[in-house]
């Protein structure tokens, strides 16, 4: 027989619980519609959660959970890299050292500058008042401003890896707490319906224990199960809550809501991996040890300079007159030579180095694709089996509302759709996070954090 004192502890709680229902229900869809919903206020108060971890409203805790979540701001992954690239402040730092890397590049590339001279002498000797006024032009002919400016696009390369290293960061970074995020908020919804199962087996067997067909043990372990399942919901959402908080703080966002929309991805199939910042530093490397070799080559050629010239002082007719001066080094103590040979072994050892991050790259890549394809035959399998143990599930529910099944059965059941749904959840993630990392390796940059 039932005791009737828990009957009537039973209806006092329903009652109670009832009202808190409705308050939170009121607060959580009657909110303007400018308003985002600050969920972590929402979980820490006490009477939602007595509402949230009460067996009697599971149903009703995913009612409101689904109905705020249908009001509040979500982000998709293209709008979150599109925030992150305007947001971060280490990509405008970045770009800002490609422009004072360009200014450099022209200030080395520029022509020699017009020199005018004026001067007095006293003495009267030979040559003393020769440039008492003059005006001197050099003249690049043998190419140095632009030896000096490929110096400064060397440069130019170097700041261009840098923001290359910067923006796979950012990239990776986002699609990681992205694929993550969507991954919690996977769990949560799989938390949830598992949650609505074990409050529809508590309401099952609890009408099986009133009609006197089964034994009261078995509406305990229902009401275990229960609280099992609203544990682990509570932790879900913790973990949700966690994973939109990192993601917020990818893109630069003060807080998001929620994640919508898919993990799509382009897998680049072919790659030259160019766009490795590694690859570029030491393209760049290469670059400046050529460049330093043209200007150890043009050291040892002449200069030349054009120079207008008055008459001295003393001269008040003022005669005017040109000249045209070349000069060049005779002895420079090998300095030109051992420079040339400084540029050619960078650049030997640049060499060496593309050839083995190259070779490591490759490397890399394959592994990668090999557990890829390992991952998403995964990811078919689980959702072919998650489809036949839901059925399996169904079943059960229906056997032991009929009566020919066990709350076993039940259970059982609804373990292997738990396992099941999160290994899905987690093969899923694993293989969103495979293809962020092959984009990384490969040194590919989508569009929207360009």
């Amino acid at each position: 027989m039932r005791d009737r004192g828990s009957d009537h502890r039973t209806t006092e709680v329903l009652s109670t619980d009832r009202a808190a229902a409705h308050a939170l229900f009121a607060r959580s869809t009657h909110l303007p519609s400018d308003r985002l919903v600050d969920w972590q206020a929402l979980l820490a108060n006490d009477l939602a959660l007595k509402v949230f971890m009460n067996r009697k409203f599971v149903p009703m805790w995913a009612l409101v959970f689904a109905s705020a979540l249908a009001t509040a701001q979500s982000i998709t992954l293209d709008e979150a890299l599109v925030k992150a690239r305007e947001n971060r402040a280490s990509i405008q730092s970045a770009k800002l050292s490609v422009e004072e890397a360009k200014f450099s590049r022209r200030a080395l590339g520029a022509l020699p500058a017009t020199r005018l001279g004026l001067g007095l002498s006293s003495p009267k000797t030979l040559g003393a008042t020769d440039e008492d006024l003059f005006l001197e032009q050099p003249i690049d002919l043998f190419g140095r401003a632009r030896a000096s400016r490929a110096l400064g696009q060397a440069q130019v390369l170097l700041a261009e890896s840098g923001l290359q290293s910067v923006r796979l960061g950012v990239q990776g970074d986002v699609l990681e707490k992205f694929a993550r995020a969507e991954a919690a908020q996977a769990t949560l919804n799989v938390a949830l319906k598992l949650a609505d199962l074990a409050d529809q087996l508590f309401k099952a067997t609890t009408r099986r224990f009133e009609e006197g067909k089964i034994p009261q043990i078995q509406v305990r372990r229902a009401e275990i199960e229960l609280s099992r399942a609203s544990q682990r919901r509570s932790l879900a959402q913790a973990t949700f809550l966690s994973a939109l908080k990192m993601l917020a703080g990818a893109v630069g966002a003060d807080a998001l809501e929620g994640v919508s929309g898919a993990f799509e991805v382009p897998v680049v199939v072919e790659t030259d991996f160019s766009g490795r910042p590694d690859l570029m530093a030491l393209n760049s490397e290469r670059a400046d040890a050529m460049a330093r070799g043209n200007v150890a080559d043009r050291s040892r050629l002449p200069e030349l300079s054009l120079v207008g010239l008055r008459s001295p002082w003393e001269d008040r007719r003022g005669e005017f007159g040109a000249r045209v001066q070349l000069s060049w080094a005779v002895w420079d103590d090998g300095r030109a030579r051992s420079e040339k040979r400084a540029a050619q072994t960078k650049d030997q050892a640049a060499q060496a180095g593309i050839e083995d991050v190259r070779r490591k790259a490759i490397a890399e890549l394959s592994a990668i694709d090999t557990e890829l394809a390992a991952a998403q035959n995964q990811v078919a399998s689980f959702q072919a089996l998650s489809e036949e143990t839901r059925a399996l599930v169904e079943l059960a529910q229906k056997g032991f509302r009929e009566g020919v099944g066990t709350q076993i059965d039940v259970l059982e059941a609804s373990r292997s759709l738990r396992e099941m749904e999160e290994e899905a959840v987690e093969a899923r993630l694993r293989v969103n996070l495979l293809i962020a990392q092959r984009l990384s390796v490969s040194g590919y940059v989508l569009e929207a954090i360009r």
